[in-house]
């Protein structure tokens, strides 16, 4: 941008794409892949949608407890009870199954700590200064829930030593009662039997309430997915925005990046559309994938109302992209780069990263093997001391200015 190498949009769009600011959100826009210092070098393609992450329950464990979803951790907690105590797959043996399945992959599998109103990875200002969640006391409080999972023998003992590709073994097979996924899965999920269980039911849920009603799992983004940019020098850099504006709000461009070429990936009858995402084209030459994502110019199309409207389950898919929005927690630092204080120091990272302060105590919290008031104040002191603190002051630092802007 500041080399001059790509043209400013922002009077283009202006004049020849009108509705393009409108049809894309504002904190795409707002986005430093997308402008700087109040002027617009990009147009985002988005990640076409908000916030995607739910939790899956076995629904058929939930009614043969005679439960429902749990809405608050102590729901969930007498779920896991539940799980513990009954052969929920009727293998013969009622000890090898767990209510959620830990693995090396924590941040996928992490769906308690927005309980607590904190999440791994996102910062948040506190008292003046832009922070990171994990140092936070709420942190300890959820940190000490995965314990009592841990210690009440609700998940594995050797949950370290998972990886993330056993899980879905261990799903197939029952042994896991539910599990942090992303909506769009559920398609998948809902049109095969498992192997081992094929009375599986899925149901898709918001995570429970902490005590003091928070339920936050996915951290907001910029919801861009890549930017378009059009070199300075570009003859006719006028003819790219009016395409963009079309594939925005034509309804053509709508249906064409949905389902694809009519009468070939799918037929209109009386105003209806007929799409079968199984059918030779789509499947077999994958051309769903192509044009909902592959040449898609505007988002992730996999993504997209339209798109998943004429998927099986529909209904159930719709709602729980509804779900994982309305539970997305803030980020105060969603525009924040990379800090120079963290350059080279891959311990100080502040989400669920192997080989990171926060992961390895983390496990030595939940195992027990360091004392759980003593130990977090211990990471965060150690935190603070090999870098955090000027972390911290970068990141304060960065947003009292990107505010001022």
């Amino acid at each position: 941008m500041d080399r001059g190498v790509f043209m400013e949009l922002g009077p283009l769009i202006d004049k020849y794409a009108p509705n393009l600011k409108k049809k894309i959100p504002e904190v795409a826009w707002k986005s430093p892949k997308v402008s700087k210092n109040g002027k617009i070098y990009g147009i985002p393609v988005l990640d076409g949608a908000v916030a995607d992450r739910v939790i899956f329950y076995r629904q058929d464990y939930l009614d043969k407890l005679n439960m429902s979803v749990p809405k608050t951790l102590d729901e969930f907690l007498k779920f896991a009870e539940g799980v513990k105590n009954n052969d929920m797959n009727g293998d013969g043996n009622p000890n090898n199954e767990w209510v959620i399945s830990l693995t090396d992959n924590m941040s996928w599998n992490d769906i308690f700590t927005g309980s607590f109103g904190v999440r791994p990875g996102t910062w948040h200002v506190r008292n003046g200064n832009l922070e990171p969640d994990i140092i936070q006391p709420q942190m300890k409080e959820a940190i000490a829930f995965y314990k009592k999972l841990y210690d009440n023998g609700y998940i594995e003992k050797d949950f370290i030593t998972k990886k993330q590709g056993d899980r879905g073994a261990d799903i197939n097979k029952g042994l896991v009662a539910a599990w942090g996924a992303a909506t769009y899965q559920y398609a998948a999920v809902a049109a095969q039997e498992y192997p081992d269980q094929p009375k599986a039911a899925i149901t898709m849920a918001v995570p429970p309430k902490g005590p003091r009603g928070e339920n936050f799992f996915q951290a907001g983004s910029d919801q861009v997915y890549f930017v378009w940019t059009i070199p300075s020098g570009t003859k006719n850099p006028e003819e790219i925005i009016k395409f963009l504006e079309w594939a925005w709000t034509s309804p053509e461009a709508d249906k064409f990046f949905a389902y694809g070429i009519k009468d070939s990936n799918y037929t209109e009858e009386n105003g209806q559309i007929k799409y079968d995402p199984k059918g030779p084209s789509n499947s077999e030459l994958n051309e769903k994938e192509f044009y909902q994502l592959s040449i898609n110019v505007r988002e992730n199309g996999l993504n997209n109302p339209l798109a998943l409207k004429v998927q099986p389950n529909s209904d159930k898919i719709l709602k729980g992209y509804d779900d994982a929005k309305s539970v997305v927690m803030a980020n105060d630092a969603v525009y924040m780069s990379q800090l120079k204080a963290m350059d080279g120091r891959p311990e100080l990272n502040p989400g669920f990263v192997a080989g990171s302060l926060f992961y390895d105590w983390f496990v030595k919290l939940v195992v027990g093997k360091e004392d759980l008031d003593k130990g977090f104040d211990t990471f965060v002191s150690e935190w603070k001391k090999r870098g955090g603190d000027a972390a911290i002051k970068e990141a304060t630092d960065w947003y009292n200015a990107y505010m001022k802007k």
